[in-house]
């Protein structure tokens, strides 16, 4: 029997299809595990940053008072140390009173339409002056009944967020290395296996001699 000239052709065929089988797969599986990935580093940055903006905005609240009808606020420098070594961040805050006025800070400082605060710091990602920002707003109540339309105060605290998008992405960055180390090399072993699997066939083919039974129905 006249060997297979085809069989090497048939090998590099076989090789072809299973590239174009493996490579889709492995990017669509990197494109799903890279979002994972982003979505999981954005929600541990903002855990750890959103409890230095918890810290900040209780520290604004023990400072907060009122006396003979008037309130008064001494903001701690602690609560204005939120500001990362390598990313230049900007920090707001303002106190409102119970009938919408600024009593310090920002006047322009507003927490959004919807949000209703409580006594605990509540966190929302919004926009002010243009800028991306992640906002905490909680109520106070002094207990002064001098106080004219109400003794409830609104702290809004907000930082923008070069910082935490800078550590995300350093976080995503350092996952999706071994992510595409883990993908590369799982691609590699699957391509030697497949290889191993068949070399037996296509030496038989190359010979002239008829397939094994467990190939016969495989098409190449």
């Amino acid at each position: 029997v006249p060997p297979d000239s085809d069989a090497p052709e048939k090998a590099v065929s076989l090789r072809q299809q299973l590239a174009w089988w493996l490579i889709p797969s492995l990017i669509v599986i990197l494109t799903i595990t890279a979002a994972w990935s982003y979505k999981n580093a954005v929600s541990a940055v903002n855990h750890a940053y959103d409890r230095s903006l918890t810290t900040a905005i209780k520290g604004i609240a023990e400072n907060t008072h009122a006396t003979q009808g008037r309130v008064v606020a001494d903001i701690p420098y602690s609560a204005m140390d939120l500001i990362n070594d390598e990313v230049q961040e900007r920090i707001y805050y303002a106190i409102i009173g119970a009938n919408g006025e600024t009593l310090t800070g920002y006047e322009d400082l507003k927490p959004p339409p919807l949000l209703r605060p409580s006594g605990e710091p509540t966190m929302v990602d919004t926009r002010f002056r243009e800028h991306d920002v992640r906002m905490g707003v909680m109520n106070k109540r002094l207990y002064d009944p001098e106080l004219v339309n109400g003794d409830t105060v609104t702290i809004v605290f907000a930082e923008t967020i070069e910082a935490r998008t800078h550590l995300a992405l350093q976080l995503f960055l350092g996952s999706l290395r071994w992510q595409l180390l883990l993908l590369l090399s799982s691609g590699i072993l699957i391509v030697f296996a497949l290889s191993r699997t068949f070399r037996p066939l296509l030496a038989e083919r190359m010979e002239g001699l008829p397939p094994p039974a467990h190939y016969d129905k495989l098409d190449f």
